[in-house]
């Protein structure tokens, strides 16, 4: 396969080395007509028996990466570099760029996404983004986004989410940009940006998890399982009718973002369908009425809970479950519905006073099936 960056290589070794350079071949005219030289071998090639120009394309991306991070290497390790030795490297830094772009544009389809970004198209985009970057903040400020969903979009913007940064971050961080300027002088709705964010498969973990803590925000915000069921089965409706654009994934390496969000909610949705099963079970059985009320407060009956999930009598591991379940469908002698920090903080953190209180009824009632055994 043919390797184009003699040229470059040549040079690097001539530098690393410490040898003499040809002044008329380390020129900036040279170094442009070197570069247009490899554009038009690209330009111009044509795949043989053996290799495909997809292939031939990312065997030069290969090449041209490496060769510009030995490049960066030099810059920032070299010492006692003169200024004229300084504009070589950055002249030959601006044709390997201005090659990469030139593929980037022109052979989209058989471009590799994976392609590590040098230093110098990093550093063009943030300067390109900071000119327009606090019209965005103004849009989102404007249009209630959350901070957490601003920083987490801004650090997309600034290619920030991975390490190292790839041209399939950059693509996103341009549609991105598309789609705020398009709207800029507007306002745009947090629903329409988040199902924009998955039709783009933005499956970074910040954003999943972004999106199940909104989720379990609203969970928290219904009364009953019935209203949880409703919101779940609309958050389902909602993101199976998002369409998914034929774009490249933020991360190939993780799922699709609507999968994983919809594989959530599913899980979430069996679950409730448990709980109402078991709570129609007891209902019909006469155990337990709709809200059954117990003589505990309610940070005692959380500490009873608690010491039920320890032993194994109750099987769910899941605090955040066992909490929903006891809110939902019991009452104390203080109130008729309990508030979820009340009862989270009698089961972490119980007071003396309500362990003794426990305990004196876990003896009762030991004391109740030694007299029946």
């Amino acid at each position: 396969m043919d390797f184009q960056l003699d040229y470059f290589r040549q040079t690097i070794y001539l530098i690393s080395n410490n040898l003499d350079l040809d002044d008329d071949l380390t020129t900036q005219t040279s170094i442009e007509e070197e570069t247009q030289r490899v554009i038009k071998k690209i330009d111009t090639h044509q795949p043989n028996d053996i290799s495909t120009f997809t292939d031939f394309i990312h065997f030069q991306l290969g090449a041209l990466t490496r060769t510009a991070k030995e490049i960066e290497d030099i810059v920032s390790f070299k010492e006692n570099m003169s200024d004229d030795l300084e504009k070589l490297l950055e002249s030959m830094l601006n044709g390997i760029e201005t090659i990469i772009r030139h593929i980037y544009t022109y052979f989209r389809d058989q471009f590799d996404y994976n392609t590590l970004l040098i230093k110098k198209t990093i550093s063009d985009h943030v300067k390109q983004l900071d000119i327009t970057i606090e019209e965005y903040l103004s849009l989102f400020k404007k249009s209630n986004i959350e901070q957490e969903l601003t920083e987490i979009l801004l650090d997309a913007l600034y290619l920030r989410l991975a390490d190292p940064p790839r041209f399939r971050h950059l693509e996103f961080s341009h549609h991105l940009l598309d789609y705020l300027h398009q709207n800029v002088k507007k306002h745009v709705q947090k629903e329409t940006l988040v199902n924009n964010l998955i039709s783009w498969k933005f499956n970074h973990p910040r954003f999943f998890d972004y999106y199940i803590n909104n989720i379990s925000g609203k969970l928290r915000d219904s009364a009953t399982i019935s209203e949880n069921f409703r919101a779940l089965i609309f958050l389902k409706k909602q993101i199976s009718q998002v369409p998914i654009e034929n774009t490249i994934s933020y991360n190939p390496l993780l799922p699709q973002i609507n999968r994983s969000l919809l594989h959530v909610l599913e899980s979430e949705l069996d679950f409730m369908k448990q709980l109402d099963f078991l709570n129609s079970e007891l209902m019909n059985s006469g155990i337990l009425d709709s809200k059954y009320k117990v003589s505990l407060s309610v940070k005692q009956l959380a500490y009873l809970i608690f010491l039920a999930v320890e032993v194994g009598i109750i099987t769910e591991r899941k605090a955040k479950r066992v909490h929903e379940y006891i809110i939902s469908h019991v009452s104390t002698t203080e109130t008729e519905r309990i508030s979820e920090k009340s009862f989270s903080n009698g089961y972490y953190v119980p007071s003396s006073v309500d362990i003794g209180v426990v305990s004196d009824k876990l003896a009762e009632m030991l004391a109740k099936a030694q007299s029946q055994f």
